[in-house]
Parts: C-alpha cells; sequence; structure tokens
C-alpha cells in the first residue's frame, strides 16, 4: 500500500532508501521513518534524529547525544560527535567528564570554576 500528497507519504512497501511514514512541508521534514540502505531503520522528529537506541541531534560544539545501547561507554554527551572526544560525557556508570566548571553562588552572587580536561 501507498498513500503520497505533498505532505504525507505511507509506503508499507519501502525498500532501502526509502521513507516509510514521513510528515512534510514542502521540503522540510517534521517526522520521517526511512531505512538506509542496509535495512536500518531511522527516524527523524523536529532537528532530532533518531538512530536505534540512540537520539541526537546538532554538529561541532552543538552536538547532544542520548545513547541507550549498553555495550557504547557514554550514555550522555554533548560538545563533539565522537563520545570519547566531547567535553562534557557521562559514563553508564555515573562517571562524569568535562573540561571546565563554573558554579554561580546565588546566596552572595561569587563564581569559583575549575578548569583542565576529566574534572
Amino acid at each position: 500500500m501507498s498513500v503520497n500528497t505533498s505532505n504525507v507519504i505511507i509506503n508499507t512497501n519501502a525498500g532501502n532508501n526509502a521513507a516509510i511514514f514521513q510528515l512534510k512541508n514542502g521540503s522540510t521534514d517534521y517526522f520521517k521513518i526511512s531505512k538506509d540502505g542496509s535495512g536500518t531503520i531511522s527516524a527523524t522528529l523536529g532537528g532530532w534524529s533518531i538512530l536505534g537506541n540512540k537520539l541526537y541531534s546538532g554538529s561541532g560544539t552543538s552536538y547532544v547525544a542520548l545513547d541507550a545501547n549498553t555495550s557504547d561507554t557514554y550514555a550522555i554527551w554533548c560538545g563533539n560527535a565522537t563520545d570519547t572526544s566531547a567535553p562534557f560525557r557521562v559514563k553508564r556508570n555515573g562517571d562524569v567528564y568535562l573540561n571546565s566548571l563554573m558554579v554561580l553562588d546565588k546566596k552572595d552572587g561569587n563564581t569559583w570554576g575549575l578548569g583542565g580536561t576529566d574534572a
């Protein structure tokens, strides 16, 4: 079955590299589920992408990811698409790695911080 209008696509016979379900306005995808060349299913919702157990968005220093795949070391990271290179990352065991830390004391307005890596 296939339904196709200018803004809604439903394709139950989708092959690889094809949209299975898509909501869009012109060339802007609001929600899309598709298969890549290997048959892996992925989705996009707004500016976020879903691939397997991973939810991610952005690029470069604005990259943010949540990964529920238990074979990966990091569950959360941001600032780089590569988890081990991200300036902020959280391991599954709760260890937090960050390049710097700034804390504002709201009581007296003082700010203090720590610099370096893996603080």
